[in-house]
């Protein structure tokens, strides 16, 4: 499970800098919340009918859009990454988000983050980011296994979870978690007990996720 340090550092400096910040706007614009608690969003604002389309059949069933983040923290997140500043504020809403995953707040995270496809949000349903969060907690433990000393009881709700995924949406699915759960726990990362690095969530994903489907794809 060990990588390389080179790998690692080259992995981890780019979740510790602002490289998944980009300039790109988020096509996903939610409705502002009332509070600054959790909401159900009501209408739809300019750009949310993309992924309106693309989940319609989950929106009609019922299920509810909702958003942990305020007005405020919408709009940071969703603009341009144009200051160390501005960096700063949105890996600290995307560690409100990692606090509490919304769908629809993962899909902002997606949009703003991640590169295609899943930046598009087609493959991260409601029922996916369900298997997102049962998976969080499992792939937290399997990175902190340090010298794999639980690998069999660490590393299977991992890649059954993987399976689960591959199951719902094939590749694309798979590939928008592992894009979304990179950004999410950007701050797990684990050591050995020298101080060299063992593993973060990519690595621990690759590694539990390896044969399944087509996994890795790309």
């Amino acid at each position: 499970m060990r990588s390389s340090r080179g790998e690692c550092e080259r992995a981890w400096c780019v979740v510790r800098g602002s490289a998944f910040f980009t300039n790109r706007d988020c096509r996903l614009r939610l409705a502002p919340p009332r509070a600054h608690s959790t909401t159900a969003l009501k209408m739809p604002a300019r750009g949310m009918h993309e992924t309106k389309a693309q989940h319609a059949p989950d929106l009609a069933a019922g299920v509810e859009v909702a958003t942990a983040l305020s007005p405020a923290e919408h709009a940071t997140l969703c603009g341009p990454t144009d200051s160390y500043e501005t960096s700063r504020k949105q890996r600290q809403i995307v560690g409100k988000i990692a606090r509490n995953p919304m769908w629809s707040d993962v899909l902002l995270v997606l949009q703003k983050t991640a590169p295609p496809p899943s930046s598009g949000g087609a493959a991260y349903t409601p029922a996916v980011h369900q298997q997102l969060l049962a998976l969080m907690h499992p792939l937290v433990t399997r990175i902190h296994d340090v010298g794999d000393a639980n690998l069999a009881r660490t590393v299977t709700p991992v890649r059954v979870a993987g399976i689960a995924i591959h199951d719902l949406g094939g590749v694309d699915a798979m590939r928008a978690v592992y894009d979304a759960l990179r950004v999410l726990l950007q701050n797990e990362r684990s050591f050995t007990p020298s101080g060299e690095p063992w593993s973060e969530a990519s690595h621990a994903l690759d590694h539990a996720w390896y044969g399944v489907g087509a996994w890795p794809a790309a």
